[in-house]
């Protein structure tokens, strides 16, 4: 007839906390990878924050491009339809000159 061994009651309460122990561990991993799938996944904080980031910069760009179309399309309306301002600018951006007329140029020393 095999005999039963005594178990020490304080062998027994650490069996217990040891299995306490493993329970809290398992739930701190558990939360822990939930955590850092929230922040970096596919869906994640990290990700939205990112894309939020990137279309306000679009969004700032959008704006910048409607005031630089909007000065192109007045200055295009002024060359169709101003003739002295068309004038102007082939004077002096290409050194344009009427018929008979003669050009002097000046320069001076930049120092």
């Amino acid at each position: 007839m095999p005999v039963k061994k005594k178990r020490n009651p304080a062998a027994r309460k650490q069996i217990k906390l040891d299995k306490k122990h493993v329970r809290y561990v398992a739930v701190t991993a558990v939360v822990i990878v939930l955590l850092i799938i929230y922040f970096t996944g596919p869906r994640g904080t990290i990700r939205l924050w990112r894309v939020m980031d990137k279309k306000q910069n679009l969004e700032n760009e959008i704006q910048e491009l409607e005031t630089t179309k909007v000065e192109l399309d007045s200055i295009k309306n002024r060359l169709e339809n101003d003739p002295e301002y068309l004038e102007k600018i082939a004077r002096e951006e290409y050194n344009m000159k009427k018929e008979g007329e003669k050009v002097i140029k000046i320069e001076t020393d930049s120092e």
